[in-house]
């Protein structure tokens, strides 16, 4: 759902549309030039090193292209290194460059800190900050989010609806949600035997992706019910 949606505002762009759009319209102002950010990293070339694949489309002289990838935590030896030699999240880093450098003012962005470490995504927050363009992203990293996003924009029921409040509001109120379910069933699991393993669980994502714990809770915590006929 979401990785099609992506494509379908970056295809708009162009003249040929690559997935079928069965109803409605994607609308992009002229002026917007998008750059998109694939899971898969389609748009790195494996057999050449990591500046000739910045270089490839860049707008910009080398001397800028060599501190995007040193701000991006990626060092003068590795400019050498074939992408196909790269870690997972050494080509992310790299994908992020390229399209810094790129011709570009709106960045679409599926899931952009998959494989970074810590490190790496404070970098890349860092960069986001000074950032002149237009960013659309879509991913499940709470910190990122409250760290990049102005605006949260919600797709339900094949509608799209602004959030009215800061992503700090939005997380905010859907975790106190979602803890006020699971307080109402935890009576429920406990008869059972099964709060003990909800909770372990829901544990195990703690830590940053605190608001992912609640979720776990909240999935574990729908299903035995409705397993057990409550």
């Amino acid at each position: 759902g979401k990785t099609t949606l992506l494509h379908l505002i970056a295809d708009s762009v162009q003249e040929k549309q690559k997935l079928p759009l069965e109803g409605g319209k994607i609308r992009v102002v002229p002026k917007a030039r998008l750059g998109l950010l694939e899971q898969n990293l389609s748009m790195l070339a494996p057999e050449k090193t990591v500046l000739e694949n910045v270089m490839e489309q860049s707008i910009f002289k080398e001397d800028l292209a060599r501190t995007i990838l040193a701000r991006l935590l990626l060092s003068e030896k590795d400019l050498n290194k074939k992408v196909q030699m790269l870690s997972g999240g050494e080509r992310i880093k790299l994908a992020f460059a390229r399209l810094f450098v790129d011709n570009v003012n709106v960045l679409v962005l599926d899931e952009p800190t998959n494989y970074l470490d810590i490190a790496s995504m404070e970098a890349l927050e860092q960069m986001f900050s000074v950032y002149e363009g237009t960013l659309v992203f879509v991913s499940h990293d709470e910190a990122f989010i409250r760290a990049v996003a102005t605006e949260i924009l919600i797709v339900e029921d094949g509608k799209i609806r602004a959030f009215r409040g800061t992503p700090e509001e939005y997380f905010s109120s859907h975790s106190a949600i979602i803890v006020m379910y699971c307080v109402y069933v935890r009576s429920i699991l406990s008869k059972y035997g099964l709060y003990r393993l909800t909770i372990s669980f829901a544990h195990a994502y703690k830590g940053k992706h605190s608001w992912l714990s609640s979720f776990s809770t909240f999935s574990l915590s729908l299903i035995f019910p409705l397993f057990f006929g409550l």
